[in-house]
């Protein structure tokens, strides 16, 4: 449960963060929103790393866990059900 824990913290802090710096780069404006999450999902992913000295699990718990995260990223963008966000959504390989 503790690598289940670990892996979306870092992944989706890292990915939410990412994604808001994309659309400020796209569009040259960013909602106070999309700080709010650069700023909250930054703070995600360090406190999955912060915590990671307490955890007890091994290498196999990490693999299971990013199988588990790699499943939903391949549900989410290969069939297409991926949150739709701002105007990047053009941007998607058909």
């Amino acid at each position: 449960m503790e690598s289940l824990a670990l892996v979306p913290l870092f992944k989706y802090g890292v990915w939410a963060v990412f994604m808001n710096l994309l659309v400020l780069i796209v569009t040259g404006e960013l909602s106070w929103q999309g700080y709010m999450l650069i700023t909250s999902h930054a703070v995600m992913a360090i406190q999955g790393m912060l915590l990671t000295p307490y955890y007890r699990f091994e290498m196999k718990h990490l693999v299971v866990a990013a199988i588990w995260i790699l499943h939903n990223d391949i549900i989410d963008y290969l069939f297409g059900m991926m949150p739709r966000y701002h105007d990047l959504n053009h941007y998607m390989i058909p």
